[in-house]
């Protein structure tokens, strides 16, 4: 967090559509990260204009789906999200744009999560 705490402008955000998934074109990326780097842009400022970058890409996959959905429900979890600038930059940039978000209390949000999924699916009956 404390490497990407000031503003930045981010990265362009770059969504493509395949075979009804969407995905994040992050080709560019790499080269975009190279670039700043040559032109000895500050490590915060390249941290932030990737975080905002992963918000933006995530934000507009979630937007083209609520439209085609009118679904408005985000939950966030994973090792992803234990991000702190990332998940907190995203939870606000959602509800902002009036997306409910649910997101891990009492579960960790990473592998921790996993071991009580996988306890609830043993104690679940058999599938047919």
């Amino acid at each position: 967090l404390a490497a990407a705490e000031r503003e930045a402008t981010p990265y362009p955000a770059r969504i493509r559509e395949e075979q009804g998934l969407y995905l994040i074109d992050s080709a560019p990326m790499g080269a975009l990260i190279a670039a700043d780097l040559a032109a000895q842009v500050a490590t915060p400022i390249i941290a932030r204009r990737f975080h905002t970058w992963l918000v933006d890409c995530f934000h507009a996959v979630l937007e083209t789906l609520r439209q085609q959905t009118q679904l408005s429900t985000v939950v966030l979890s994973g090792g992803c999200m234990q991000n702190k600038l990332l998940f907190e930059t995203l939870v606000d940039r959602l509800e902002r744009h009036r997306f409910t978000v649910l997101a891990g209390e009492q579960v960790p949000m990473n592998d921790g999560g996993i071991a009580l999924g996988q306890a609830f699916i043993g104690g679940a009956p058999p599938c047919v």
